[in-house]
């Protein structure tokens, strides 16, 4: 797949491209899987989540999960919960311990396709959010990426993705606490924002954790209620976090090229497809 390796120490990851099974989980395929934690898809909503396959042409991506989008509340969206429970959990709340103690870090990576960029609520639809008010989050706010923590001590954003959104996005959040507070966003491999001075201790609250829908009473990173969000309308294929780990620009790029075209492979394809084509006309 690609031609890059994914960056190894991940704690949690999934992947629509191996949740084969037809079930409602969406598993951690992390080995062991160490955090108990997987996600539980809505199926039951009037506008379900739904698998979806051939959706890309990335070689790393076969299949996605489909959210229907254009919801407020616990719905349309994938809860995280306790391995064969259906027990709201936060990563502060992990089966093996706490994430989010103040001084540890996080790095969160998804890959994700919208289906509009235009949207209703003032701050966009829910990627990812964890822990309520005092938590994070990750969320497309019309033809912009933000990404939040600690009740709105920290925002930044990306500059418009309009030009990318026909295809799977890639986007990787970093809170550095031992650096400073210091906030990272990239898209597609490369540092889109920064910031530093962030305060706060945990980086997360007690709340459950979700993809694409709010998780539990709060909104991750902005807090009181919904928060004038609603939940995602697009495409989700993969996503990863990084317990007490800041990924480095050159890890994100990594991570980006294990799951893109190998371009070598594609100019070698392009090469043969031309000269096959001379070789014929050469012969009539």
């Amino acid at each position: 797949l690609g031609h890059g390796a994914v960056t190894a120490g991940y704690g949690f990851y999934v992947d629509a491209s191996l949740d084969t099974d037809g079930d409602d989980r969406w598993e951690d395929q992390t080995a062991g899987n160490p955090t108990g934690q997987e996600f539980l898809l809505d199926l039951t909503s009037e506008n379900p989540v739904t698998r979806v396959t051939g959706v890309s042409s990335y070689p790393g991506i076969s299949a996605a999960y489909n959210f229907p989008g254009g919801q407020t509340g616990n719905v349309a969206g994938a809860a995280m919960v306790t391995t064969g429970t259906t027990t709201p959990r936060s990563f502060q709340n992990a089966a093996d311990g706490d994430w989010t103690n103040a001084g540890q870090d996080v790095s969160l990576e998804l890959w994700f396709r919208p289906s509009s960029l235009s949207h209703t609520p003032t701050n966009g639809q829910t990627l990812f959010e964890d822990g309520g008010g005092t938590g994070i989050g990750l969320f497309l706010n019309d033809d912009l990426i933000d990404f939040r923590r600690a009740n709105g001590a920290g925002i930044i954003s990306s500059s418009s993705i309009s030009g990318i959104a026909g295809e799977f996005i890639q986007v990787v959040g970093v809170w550095d606490f031992t650096a400073g507070g210091v906030m990272n966003l990239y898209v597609n491999g490369a540092l889109a924002s920064t910031t530093s001075g962030i305060t706060g201790g945990d980086w997360s609250g007690g709340d459950g954790a979700a993809l694409g829908t709010r998780g539990q009473a709060n909104t991750g990173g902005i807090g009181n209620g919904q928060a004038d969000t609603e939940s995602f309308d697009g495409e989700m294929a993969i996503f990863r976090a990084y317990r007490d780990r800041v990924l480095t620009a050159s890890e994100v790029a990594d991570n980006y090229n294990a799951v893109i075209p190998e371009p070598s492979a594609t100019l070698f394809c392009g090469l043969g497809a031309i000269a096959l084509l001379r070789r014929r006309r050469s012969q009539r």
